[in-house]
């Protein structure tokens, strides 16, 4: 059987973080030119000091902002009309401030996205505005003091065509924490911490990336606590960065968080320098990677070329990539409370790794992640800052480009957790190479041929595949799919007691995950299955019965995590049910009130399995099926639960 990943059932949060970062060869540089900076204690101290500034209040909450005007309410025109809903619960909201993002590139799976202010109003008594709009795409954002900002994500098409996207403004929730030093966990003060709002996923930066002006900021205090109120559910990426310090990011954290925040800043130096095309041009925007084997950052340079880190100390390699040329700089040493200055990375002609996945009948393999890194960084347990990947599509195959002049090592890792043999490469400037790795049934799932050995076409097992898209109707940079047993006996259902429990420890989850906007798995177990997907921080839930030589094709939208309350109630006297349990694969137990009533949040749209345990006389378990819309409230209403 394959090599899969497990994870167990009732904590399975799946969140994905990947970072795509490269690693360049170029010219020497001239001797780094190295300057005092003052100690953290020293900073600490003079930020601690009576003649320091008080902490800045929070940004983010924007009360007292003055009204923007209200927009036409246009017919549509040759290029249409993007229409804006505002709600909240169920019910519109008039007066809120709208304002318009324009992203470019304008395609969603692009990166990095780059957002210009656009049009800006308010909504009418109907919680609507609408706006002449150009095709392309765009942030939106909804503001009303009191109230957690809204935001969303809608694709204007061309022409004359009217465009409506929904926004939902909450109740919000505060976020609170400490930066501290990392070490002697002393608390830092005057540290920014930065919140990214939910918006489209980056795989190639692993984090949200939204405008600018919607981060949202709070300083810390003398003793390094933060708070900041009127947050909209979601993930959140969290940055805390002061000076003297390396910065500190949890890319994908949920609010409500659950608790104190606590983040820990290394102290560190800075490194500042500039990035040259192969003609001696500032590369702006190019991609900068400065990475050690213990930590790894990356920026963009700006219009001139230049770009700075803080980073602990350590010695460097440093890299660039822009366009289809690539450079790197090894050996830069960055020690505490210094500023390195003059580095240099001049670019040259990327190479260039394609190649295929394949079974050993010679089909491809979809969604495999192929990565590559320098062998002088170390390519055991890669971190994510030292990797340059991609994933095969529907013929297996895959390209990694622009790559640096040096001396790679490429591996491949499956969907379903195996892994297939290391390849070395030496790459000179400009070069391309070509591999093929070819993966047996015993390595992965995924690996499993289409077909019985034999070659029947009457093969007994079974098969699933398909696409995911977007709620917005694009398709996805990457899958994970769960896949849980809802067969009653693995459920515990028939048993009674400590039994059930015994049974609910045993429930296990299989993951996969394609990188690729595709999924195509063979020789699934047979049963009722409960499939969790999850893409661009959205999730759906589906209920597939495998049967024997079944082959399966499904299409998938996932949405926003949406909640679900309801009552448990006895089928024979309607009565409600105290104290019952319930239990849902992607949460921990809850008991019922003495009104039998419950409240899950955070789940998939779709259809879901619940597990519902009463006491009355013994402990039994029974397994009811409930589907949930879109809508962020679902009311499942009474559920009826037999009597044991």
């Amino acid at each position: 059987m394959a090599s899969q990943r497990v994870a167990v059932a009732g904590a399975v949060l799946v969140a994905l973080g990947i970072l795509s970062l490269w690693f360049w060869m170029g010219e020497p540089p001239e001797e780094p030119e190295t300057k005092a900076r003052p100690s953290s204690q020293e900073a600490r101290t003079a930020a601690r000091s009576p003649n320091a500034p008080s902490p800045k209040p929070p940004r983010g909450s924007r009360e007292g902002a003055q009204p923007l005007p209200a927009a036409p309410q246009e017919e549509p025109t040759a290029d249409g009309l993007l229409e804006v809903e505002v709600v909240s619960g169920n019910k519109p909201v008039p007066g809120v401030q709208v304002r318009l993002y324009v992203r470019e590139p304008a395609d969603l799976r692009s990166f990095p996205a780059q957002w210009s202010g656009g049009s800006q109003g308010e909504t009418g008594a109907t919680g609507r505005w609408a706006v002449a709009a150009a095709p392309g795409s765009y942030y939106v954002t909804a503001r009303l003091p009191g109230r957690a900002p809204g935001y969303a994500t809608v694709v204007h098409p061309p022409g004359p065509v009217r465009t409506q996207v929904q926004v939902r403004l909450e109740e919000g929730a505060e976020a609170y924490g400490l930066v501290l030093e990392k070490g002697t966990h002393e608390p830092i003060s005057f540290a920014e911490v930065v919140f990214t709002p939910p918006a489209v996923n980056s795989i190639s930066q692993g984090n949200s990336v939204a405008p600018e002006d919607e981060r949202l900021v709070a300083t810390t205090s003398e003793t390094g606590e933060f708070r900041l109120p009127y947050l909209a559910p979601g993930r959140y990426r969290i940055e805390a960065r002061a000076p003297g310090y390396a910065p500190a990011v949890l890319p994908s954290a949920p609010v409500p968080f659950g608790g104190r925040i606590t983040l820990m800043l290394k102290p560190g130096g800075q490194l500042e320098g500039v990035v040259l095309r192969a003609d001696g041009q500032p590369a702006a925007g190019a991609e900068v990677l400065a990475d050690n084997w213990q930590h790894g950052a990356t920026v963009r340079t700006d219009s001139a070329g230049q770009f700075s880190f803080e980073l602990p100390p350590g010695s460097y390699t440093v890299s660039a990539r822009s366009g289809e040329e690539a450079g790197v700089l090894k050996g830069v040493a960055v020690a505490v409370g210094q500023l390195v200055q003059g580095v240099r990375v001049q670019l040259g002609a990327g190479a260039r790794i394609t190649g295929k996945v394949v079974r050993k009948d010679g089909s491809p393999v979809l969604g495999a992640r192929v990565e590559t890194c320098l062998i002088e960084l170390g390519c055991d347990d890669l971190t994510q800052h030292r990797q340059v990947f991609a994933g095969t599509d529907e013929s297996g195959a895959f390209s990694l480009a622009p790559l640096a002049a040096d001396l790679h090592s490429i591996r491949v890792l499956l969907p379903g957790g195996g892994r297939l043999r290391l390849r070395q490469v030496k790459l000179a400037a400009g070069e391309h190479s070509d591999l093929t790795f070819h993966c047996e049934p015993t390595d992965d799932l995924v690996c499993q041929l289409p077909e019985s050995e034999a070659g029947s076409p009457h093969s007994t097992r079974a098969s699933v595949q398909g696409r995911v898209l977007h709620s917005r109707g694009l398709p996805v940079r990457n899958v994970i799919m769960d896949i849980f047993s809802a067969d009653p006996a693995q459920n515990g259902v028939g048993l009674s007691g400590k039994a059930i429990w015994a049974a609910l420890q045993k429930r296990k989850a299989t993951s996969y995950e394609f990188l690729s906007d595709r999924f195509e798995l063979h020789g699934l177990a047979l049963g009722p299955r409960m499939i969790i997907f999850s893409a661009e921080g959205m999730r759906a839930s589906v209920l597939v019965d495998v049967r024997p030589g079944e082959h399966r094709d499904m299409e998938v939208t996932v949405s926003p995590a949406v909640s679900m309350r309801g009552r448990l109630i006895d089928a024979a006297t309607h009565q409600p049910l105290d104290r019952a349990w319930m239990y849902h694969p992607l949460s921990s137990v809850i008991s019922t009130g003495k009104d039998g009533r419950f409240a899950l949040r955070a789940l998939p749209a779709g259809e879901q399995l619940l597990l519902v345990l009463r006491n009355n006389p013994v402990r039994t378990a029974t397994l009811h099926i409930v589907k949930l819309t879109t809508g962020p409230e679902n009311d499942v209403g009474d559920i009826e639960v037999p009597a044991p």
